[in-house]
């Protein structure tokens, strides 16, 4: 009887240092999902900043062009143009929310459409309307909405 008992004993002391360590390894999971999940918030927000400099940067160099009419302004916008894409390249990895890629979107090609029919007139382009939408998706994102995505980026 005293060996049964002590066997029920250590089944049910064992029992409990399986579940303690069940609870420790989905614990510990939980953290580092947590924990990815900051991150990669981190490097979406740190995206989207680099997204609206480089719109930014697009529209000082369009005031230039508009003001001194230069060719090498007009080089140098054509690089900031392509800065400004590859950006948006990066935030369209990183970030599915259609608001946020439309507004890039656009802002691109008004800047492209401006650039090639010479028109340096920056009030044409607006980075209101991007910040807008990075600062809803943030938004949405951190009340555990989500984003407004309904299908994958395009390709172009």
């Amino acid at each position: 009887m005293a060996w049964t008992e002590a066997a029920v004993g250590a089944a049910g002391a064992l029992a409990g240092v399986v579940l303690q360590q069940l609870f420790t390894a989905a614990s510990e999971g939980r953290r580092r999902r947590a924990e990815r999940e900051d991150r990669r918030h981190e490097e979406q927000h740190e995206a989207l900043v680099e997204l609206i400099r480089a719109g930014r940067r697009v529209q000082r160099r369009l005031v230039d062009c508009y003001d001194h009419h230069s060719d090498d302004d007009v080089r140098q916008l054509a690089v900031e143009i392509n800065a400004f894409a590859e950006t948006r390249a990066a935030v369209r990895f990183m970030v599915r929310d259609e608001e946020v890629l439309r507004a890039a979107e656009g802002f691109e090609r008004r800047v492209k459409a401006l650039h090639q029919g010479r028109d340096w007139d920056s009030s044409k382009v607006q980075l209101q309307f991007m910040i807008d939408s990075a600062q809803n998706y943030e938004a949405r994102r951190d009340r555990g909405l989500g984003s407004r995505t309904t299908r994958a980026p395009s390709p172009h």
